[in-house]
């Protein structure tokens, strides 16, 4: 994939997500999780990837910045910072200008990273290079530093730089690879900005509602106060996967913590509650309630003293496949929700759905017409989106710019917040939901 500078970064969207009418302009890219297999059914096999073992969930725990996290291994913060001497000239290595990389495709990082750090784009996987003082590579999401494809980083290795296992000003966190999410590894991330709350982890909290479920709160929301809250619905789970995406599986919680990190996303609380369902006819349908899901959130909201500032929905594969359940029970409700539950929707999405059938654009242009809610729908394989398109956006919906390599098609509604893309062949049905978190939440709900 083709490496973008921050000038492409700089095409953002005009308005907030529900925050006005008017169209918004952007970059584009993502990834996701394997799949398990299975009998197809009017969803794919697989919407939740396959359940990996771990260990056992506690009731409440943190997740996504561990012990090492919590402090970047630096001398005192105003004092200067000696470049390290591992991966000299290599990825991860310090850096003042891009000669100072010498390899192929080199980029030296400067601005909020301590002594530079060279890196390469990548679609995926990184070289390693064997020299004393190297440690190994990892190719993660490029976006929150500038690039608009995967970034070549180091591993964190305590054994090359003790300690922390990265340099001077670096931390060591958790981050998914890039176009393959369900793969984490540690690697050094240059610092983030200085928050309110002094909390350092993250936290993932079971909220077992209809069969599993968690509740992501970043750190800088563990203190209290009003948080915009998204509620992630995944597709069919025949394999009864107890965390599609939040604290396994695509592990989304770890590309929502990079965009913090770098202030490109306000912290927003995510949950995703987990449905052991086969088909669309019945996920997400007579066994889940969205107003029931709310009262058991209430509870490990209100003991931390945590507020709904709004509240949004996204559905992937067979969570928008039925019109009475998932993304449409939703719509169902909507004056059920808002505003006895939350002030406002900014922001009702589509992932890879099925398209089939009038009520996938009729239901949301009869709700959501006249709410401010943006629409975003992100297809990648999953049936034809042309009538939805037509239908929702007009037949001569102008486009908008977006990564190429990524997206194949980019458009929008002349004068709604409502929009459609179509992601190119390196997207799949199970990393459409990365590609959306990547896409459309920065966009949505951008730092205050």
């Amino acid at each position: 994939m083709q490496a973008r500078g921050a000038a492409v970064l700089a095409v953002v969207v005009a308005s907030a997500l529900g925050g006005g009418d008017g169209p918004v302009a952007g970059a584009g890219g993502g990834d996701g999780a394997a799949r398990a297999d299975g009998p197809r059914r009017d969803a794919l096999p697989g919407d939740a990837p396959a359940r990996r073992d771990g260990p056992a969930r506690d009731a409440a725990r943190t997740d996504a910045r561990g012990p090492a996290d919590a402090a970047p291994s630096d001398a005192a913060p105003d004092a200067p910072l000696s470049p390290s001497p591992a991966n000299r000239g290599w990825i991860g290595g310090a850096c003042a200008a891009t000669d100072e990389c010498a390899f192929a495709n080199a980029m030296c990082l400067r601005e909020g990273f301590p002594n530079g750090a060279c890196t390469m784009p990548c679609d995926g996987v990184c070289p390693d290079r064997t020299m004393p003082g190297d440690t190994t590579t990892f190719c993660i999401d490029g976006r929150p530093y500038g690039l608009d494809s995967g970034a070549c980083v180091s591993k964190c290795d305590p054994t090359v730089l003790p300690g922390t296992g990265c340099p001077a000003g670096w931390h060591c966190a958790e981050r998914n690879r890039f176009a393959q999410p369900s793969v984490t590894e540690r690697v050094c991330v240059p610092p983030a900005a200085p928050s309110a709350c002094p909390m350092a982890d993250d936290e993932l909290v079971e909220v077992d509602y209809p069969d599993q479920g968690l509740l992501w709160i970043p750190h800088e929301a563990r203190c209290g106060g009003a948080f915009d809250l998204v509620v992630m619905l995944h597709g069919i789970n025949p394999q009864s996967n107890p965390t599609p995406s939040l604290g396994g599986g695509r592990h989304l919680e770890h590309e929502l913590r990079a965009f913090i990190d770098r202030g490109l996303l306000r912290p927003v609380l995510v949950t995703e509650p987990v449905h052991f369902q086969p088909g669309s006819t019945t996920l997400y349908g007579a066994g889940w309630d969205p107003l029931t899901h709310l009262d058991r959130l209430a509870a490990p909201l209100g003991q931390r003293g945590l507020r709904i500032a709004s509240l949004s929905y996204t559905g992937h594969s067979g969570a928008g496949c039925d019109p009475q359940n998932g993304l449409y029970e939703v719509l169902a409700r909507y004056h059920d929700l808002i505003p006895a539950r939350a002030p406002s929707m900014p922001l009702w999405g589509l992932e890879d759905v099925c398209y089939a059938g009038t009520y996938h654009w009729s239901a949301p242009k009869t709700v959501l017409a006249d709410t401010g809610t943006t629409i975003w729908n992100v297809f990648s394989v999953q049936g034809d989106p042309t009538d939805f398109e037509d239908n929702l956006l007009g037949a001569a919906a102008p486009s908008f710019p977006c990564n190429a390599d990524i997206f194949g098609k980019c458009i929008h509604h002349p004068t709604r917040p409502w929009w459609c893309q179509r992601t190119a062949t390196a997207v799949s049905h199970d990393t459409n939901p990365y590609f959306f978190v990547r896409e459309v939440l920065p966009r949505g709900f951008p730092p205050n």
